[in-house]
């Protein structure tokens, strides 16, 4: 499966180190962190926050996919292969890995205070079902 780009956004929260999220997107999930965005904001309170971004393309965001999903354990995995909730009616894969376990170097699937990210397919001009091309695609990879 071929994807145009995927795109990570983060929020880092002032009691929390950008330096120590920034090396483990580099050591576990090998991202080039030099493209790394980042913009200083502020919370809802007034507390200072990060957003960081940071997009992929092409084969990268292939690999990227791939180490995500060797990366996860078999409950994740079979949550991303077996379910449409994680894929929207354009076919955007969509993901949220726990932010605190991936600054442990593991790799799961989080549902607050996560990485976000989402991966947009090449689009194909014949009638396929992009779930079926998601699950071929992770069956592949095991």
């Amino acid at each position: 499966m071929k994807f145009v780009n995927a795109e990570i956004n983060i929020i880092v929260h002032a009691t929390e180190d950008e330096n120590i999220i920034i090396k483990s997107l580099k050591d576990v999930l090998s991202l080039d962190t030099e493209k790394i965005e980042i913009i200083n904001s502020e919370g809802h309170w007034g507390n200072k926050i990060l957003l960081m971004k940071l997009q992929v393309f092409g084969t990268n965001a292939s690999d990227l996919l791939k180490t995500i999903f060797l990366g996860l354990n078999y409950f994740d995995r079979e949550a991303i292969s077996n379910t449409h909730d994680f894929v929207d009616d354009k076919g955007y894969l969509y993901l949220r890995l726990d932010k605190q376990k991936l600054c442990k170097k593991k790799i799961r699937l989080g549902t607050t205070d996560s990485i976000r990210l989402k991966f947009k397919p090449v689009q194909k001009f014949k009638n396929v079902d992009i779930l079926d091309e998601y699950r071929r695609f992770f069956l592949s990879i095991e």
